[in-house]
């Protein structure tokens, strides 16, 4: 998180928060503190309390809650492998099964986010795989044949 989303954040719970009552107003314009009440409250539209076990890591990366799993690690084996959320949840046994559901669900809703993010991280992970040079012993034994 960058400075500016931490003083946004801590900005926007103690001061914008909607259902904090000053005794003296803190900003003076009503008109700039409505536009960023508005704000504030499009920013909690968009957190877990429409996706109940979705949240959002500390780099702003959609997770499953109490998890390290990414929502478009579920997309992708859903893309990839034609999982469904049954079988998502053998792959991954420490997912419930209301967990899947809300990830995929977060995924069709965020769908082209989500898919340029999985595109994203292919293209870094190949370009790692051609900077490295494999290893020594690991070349010889692909080079011998196979017997």
């Amino acid at each position: 998180m960058t400075k500016l989303e931490s003083f946004e954040n801590s900005f926007l719970m103690t001061v914008l928060d909607p259902r904090v009552e000053f005794s003296e107003p803190k900003v003076h314009n009503a008109a700039l503190l409505a536009f960023f009440r508005t704000i504030y409250q499009r920013k909690m539209a968009m957190t877990s309390e429409h996706y109940p076990h979705i949240s959002q890591s500390e780099n702003g990366v959609p997770c499953i809650d109490e998890t390290r799993h990414r929502v478009m690690d579920i997309a992708a084996d859903y893309m990839a492998h034609g999982y469904g959320a049954r079988q998502i949840v053998e792959q991954y046994p420490d997912l419930s099964p209301a967990q899947v559901p809300a990830a995929l669900a977060y995924y069709f809703d965020h769908r082209d986010e989500i898919d340029a993010a999985l595109i994203e991280s292919y293209r870094h992970t190949e370009k790692l795989r051609k900077a490295h040079n494999i290893h020594p012993k690991i070349a010889a034994a692909l080079a011998e044949p196979l017997v």
